[in-house]
């Protein structure tokens, strides 16, 4: 188990350095991005460009056959980005693993942020001391139940796990 402590750089900001591979994407590669810890955000969201340049809307689709997207709305209540799920091979938040993890990917230009959103954080232990300006992560023990058994967390463990309740998410689900 890895407990790790890091110290909260200057500013309001929490950005954490993140790793995840996709196969199929970029197979066999680790990706390294930082994500802002967004305890406000329902789910973990990256922009499609931030994993390959060269990824289209219409390949991933073709290639990875989600079942639904959201649609999530802006502040404004009027803007709308497009997410799709998808799952990667491993991701690790500051050197914690969390296995096999669904994020969500837009490819809407606007969206410039990689935020760390709850679908994530409520598979990890996390303790925010701003007086020391430190951050601690460490997995909880349903995660590394999950790991050592090789299974994948899916949408669908979540809800099982009681992490996840689909009726308390604002945004729209569309099946593709």
């Amino acid at each position: 188990m890895v407990n790790k402590e890091i110290i909260i750089q200057g500013g309001r900001r929490i950005d954490l350095e993140c790793e995840f591979s996709i196969d199929g994407i970029i197979s066999g590669e680790m990706i390294k991005r930082r994500f802002k810890f967004d305890p406000g955000a329902q789910n973990t969201c990256i922009a499609a460009s931030d994993i390959d340049d060269e990824l289209t809307e219409e390949g991933f689709i073709k290639e990875f056959k989600p079942q639904y997207r959201f649609i999530a709305t802006g502040i404004d209540d009027e803007s709308e980005i497009t997410y799709y799920p998808i799952m990667v091979d491993d991701f690790y938040i500051e050197e914690v693993r969390l296995g096999s993890v669904p994020i969500f990917i837009t490819f809407d230009e606007r969206f410039s942020k990689r935020l760390l959103g709850l679908n994530l954080l409520n598979l990890i232990n996390y303790e925010v001391n701003n007086d020391m300006r430190i951050i601690r992560l460490s997995q909880t023990q349903r995660l590394r139940e999950h790991i050592e058994n090789g299974v994948p967390i899916t949408t669908e463990e979540m809800i099982k796990m009681g992490l996840y309740d689909p009726r308390f998410d604002l945004d729209h689900i569309e099946s593709i």
